[in-house]
């Protein structure tokens, strides 16, 4: 390394995050206010896309039902295990999951048309419950 450059160090942030400054005396490393503060922003972010009310559904060939408590799951459902990938309420989901997920929309506007996307594809919902973490 060069003398007097600074290691790079690649910092990841979802959007809305908030980010601190680190003065030049670290050389290269985080303090631990730093971590601390990344975290609770992580944390944060996952908790706003949290649903109020969990769905378990049950997709073709899967011998379980699959439990959605959030945006982030409902989005790797559709992407990852969807048995259709095509439809009005399919891109719907997926872009209003996309924007809970972005802090652009509400969860549970996520969560309706998640919904939506699996009335459209015959996917039964078998329960839609009480998150427990949405009752603290």
């Amino acid at each position: 390394m060069t003398p007097g450059l600074q290691p790079h160090i690649p910092v990841v942030a979802l959007p809305g995050m908030k980010c601190r400054a680190i003065s030049s005396s670290n050389h290269g490393t985080l303090s631990p206010d730093v971590h601390l503060s990344a975290r609770l922003d992580w944390e944060n972010a996952m908790l706003s896309t949290i649903w109020d009310r969990a769905l378990a559904i049950l997709l073709p060939g899967m011998p379980r039902a699959i439990e959605i408590r959030d945006a982030r799951n409902a989005m790797f459902v559709l992407a990852e295990k969807w048995p259709v990938t095509y439809g009005r309420a399919f891109q719907r989901a997926l872009a209003f999951c996309a924007k809970a997920i972005e802090g652009k929309c509400s969860p549970s506007k996520a969560r309706l048309a998640f919904l939506a996307a699996a009335r459209e594809a015959n996917v039964a919902v078998v329960r839609s419950g009480v998150h427990p973490q949405a009752t603290r």
